[in-house]
This record gives C-alpha cells, structure tokens and sequence, in this order.
C-alpha cells in the first residue's frame, strides 16, 4: 500500500468537510464535542501531509519538526483522552456512564504519560519516509508491547460500549483494522493505523444523523402534557 503527501491531503480534505458537514448536523453541545472527531483527524492527516512533503522538498524542510510533533500530539496525546470523552458525551445509560468515565480517567493517564514521554524525549524523536510509509523513532522507555496495549484500551473499546448502534461497527473496523496492522504494518503502526482509524471517522456524521433521529423519536413518543 502506497501513502504519500497526495494520501495524506485528499484524506484531510474529505475529513475537514465531514467534520464540517457532522457539525452542522449536531443539535446539542455535547453533540458538537463527538463531531468533532473527523475534523481533528483531519488537521492530523494534513500535518502527515505537510511532513511528507519536507521530505522531498528543501522548501518544506522548515516545517519537517512542526509537521511531525503536530501527527504526534494528536495520534499520542489527543485519542486516548478525545475519544471515551467524545463517546461519554452521547451516551444517556448510567451504567456505561460509568464505564466510559474511568476509561476518561485511564485514557487521561495514557495521554499524560505519552506527553511526558515525548516532551522528555523530544530531542531524540524523528520521522523519516520508508517504503513509502512514515517510521516514527520514539526512544520512550516504555516496552512497545505494553504501550500498544495501554493506548488501545481507551481508543478503541470506548465505541463497543456506548449505546449509539454505529459506534459499534466503527469500534469493529478499528480492531480488525489494528490486527491488519499488527500482522502487515508493524513497523508503521503509529502512521497506517491513524491513517485507517482517521478515513473509518467518517462513520461519526452517520451516528450524528442516527442520534438525531433518535431524538426525533423519543420527542414523538412523548404524551402532549401542554393542555
């Protein structure tokens, strides 16, 4: 599979738009938090986008360590706290409230300790272009195997508990989709499996368009108390 800078801008394009469109489907505050997945999955790809072209232009070399620690705050420090949070705002069920408020608290863990690791660490990270994938050399001091495992907890689980029927089928696609790449991409992991996980965000608008029917529904459902 071939990933480039045009990969990586056309997936941001779709993501800001769908962003932009999932946004102006929310009826709620709390909705507007959950739309706003696709459109920070966007600017990600676009910085992915941007550090691909230092690659290969002199011009853009500039923005090579920007471009980088931009992909890098959202793939390692915005997902594992952003998305139980985004899904607990949805959610109406007290019992997978619950749920999704210790995996806030364990994502936010997560998300802090990857911070620290990538602050104290910052003057030996680097990016580079292999075999038309991005490696991300991170010397964090924590085994690769256990941080997979921490930082799939809070990203991918929190869809498989929430009510809304296609957070499920997203929570799907993403587990099969880090297998994939677990067997294929293990040495890209960090980059392929963003990159999947940002294209498979698009599932968002159409559980916006499925909460607002639900609401619809339930405001149907409900006995005129007026008179």
């Amino acid at each position: 599979m071939c990933f480039s800078a045009p990969a990586s801008f056309s997936a941001s394009v779709v993501l800001l738009t769908v962003g932009v469109i999932a946004q102006r489907k929310t009826t709620t505050p709390k909705q507007r938090i959950f739309a706003a997945i696709p459109f920070l999955f966007g600017i990600q790809q676009f910085s992915e986008g941007v550090l691909w072209l230092s690659f290969s232009y002199d011009s853009f070399k500039a923005f090579e360590t920007g471009a980088m620690y931009t992909f890098l705050f959202f793939a390692q420090i915005v997902w594992p706290a952003f998305v139980p949070l985004a899904m607990l705002t949805i959610e109406t069920d007290a019992k997978r409230k619950r749920i999704l408020r210790f995996l806030c608290v364990f994502g936010g863990l997560v998300s802090a300790i990857l911070l620290l690791c990538l602050i104290t660490h910052a003057g030996e990270t680097r990016a580079y272009a292999e075999c038309y994938h991005v490696y991300y050399k991170l010397y964090y001091p924590i085994p690769p195997k256990y941080g997979g495992i921490f930082y799939f907890i809070p990203t991918a689980i929190p869809p498989f508990i929430v009510s809304v029927k296609k957070m499920k089928l997203l929570g799907a696609i993403l587990v099969v989709l880090y297998i994939i790449c677990k067997i294929f991409y293990i040495t890209y992991i960090l980059s392929v499996w963003c990159f999947f996980a940002s294209i498979t965000s698009i599932i968002v608008l159409f559980a916006v368009i499925e909460l607002n029917k639900a609401q619809q529904t339930s405001k149907i459902g409900k006995p005129d108390l007026s008179n």
